[in-house]
Formats: structure tokens, sequence, C-alpha cells
């Protein structure tokens, strides 16, 4: 998961006109999340396994960039458009992990991502000081993105206090306030 941290930490590097290289990218959500934010270098087994010196030139001449990277337009994204895609990435990440606990067998399978709050709390507080997002929308936003984490808190509450079939069962209205946010990120434009 892309961390807070992480969105700091280019945000300081572009501030300071430093080069950010992104280490351990292993897959293509990854890359979408940090092209999104404007970090145009990386590495890490998404792009290339370790391998012997004497096999990179011809690892080198056969290589395919991801197409998906290649298709973001990243050369000057807009501020707007940057957060909203790195938000909406970020969150199907840690939205299929969610999924993934609540649909295991016991609670030792469970694998719960860390805390979407944090996340979402920094995204709409630096989503507040961009101009370029209306109060209506974010108001609207925020409102939606409240009654997503009660219903994610119950889930997994229901979850940890052994109700699995119930919070298998309350996935089909988890999903719907998911897409609820999702549809809403597509539509800022429209506020």
């Amino acid at each position: 998961m892309i961390s807070p941290l992480l969105a700091l930490l280019v945000s300081l590097a572009k501030a300071f006109s430093c080069e950010v290289i992104a280490e351990g990218v292993e897959t293509t959500e990854r890359g979408l999340i940090l092209l999104a934010m404007g970090c145009k270098q990386a590495q890490g087994d998404g792009i290339a396994k370790p391998m012997p010196a004497n096999n990179f030139d011809m690892r080198l001449k056969d290589y395919q960039p991801n197409q998906q990277w290649l298709n973001e337009s990243v050369d000057q994204p807009d501020s707007c458009i940057s957060k909203t895609k790195t938000f909406a990435l970020t969150s199907k990440q840690w939205s299929t992990k969610f999924e993934a606990a609540i649909k295991s067998t016991d609670n030792a399978s469970a694998n719960w991502p860390t805390s979407e709050h944090s996340h979402c709390k920094f995204w709409i507080k630096n989503a507040k000081e961009d101009t370029a997002f209306s109060t209506d929308w974010l108001n609207h936003f925020k409102n939606l993105h409240l009654a997503h984490s009660k219903r994610t808190n119950e889930l997994m509450n229901e979850y940890i206090l052994g109700h699995k079939d119930s919070a298998h069962a309350g996935l089909s209205h988890y999903k719907t306030s998911y897409n609820g946010i999702m549809q809403a990120l597509e539509q800022r434009e429209e506020f």
C-alpha cells in the first residue's frame, strides 16, 4: 500500500527539485500510483527481477515497458487529477486486500490492510488545500467516505467476533458504498 508518508516524501522532493526513484515497485498498480504522484523513475521486480550483470545488456535489449504505465500521461500532471488518481488507485488496492480478509475462512488467515482512515484523512486534508477541488464536492465526498468507513469497521468487527457469514453477506453493501466513492471521484468535475 502506498502510504501518506510516501506521498509527502514525493511532494517534498519535488518542492526541492530533487529526483525521486521509487524502490520495490512490484506491481502495475503500485507503478500507476507512483506515476500519478509524479514519480517517473523506479526499480523493482515489476520492472525486472535481479539478474547477473552479464545478462543486463540482453535484458535491456528485450525490455518491453508496462503498457499501462506508458498509457499514463505523466508529463505535467494536473494536481487535482493526480491526487484523484492516486486516491482511487490506493483505495482500490486497500479494498482488494480488505475483501480478501473478509472472505478468508479464519482469523489467522485474515490479512487486514492497514488503517484506511489515516490515508483518507490525509488525502481529504490535502484536497482541501487544493483550490481545484470544490467545497461542495469535498463535503459530499467526505460524507460518502464516512459512511463507507463506518460500514467497513462494522464488517471487520462482525468478522473478528466470529460472525463470518454475516460479514461475507455484508460485502455487497460494502461494494455498493465503495462504488459510490469511486463514482464520486469520477464525477468530481461536475460539482
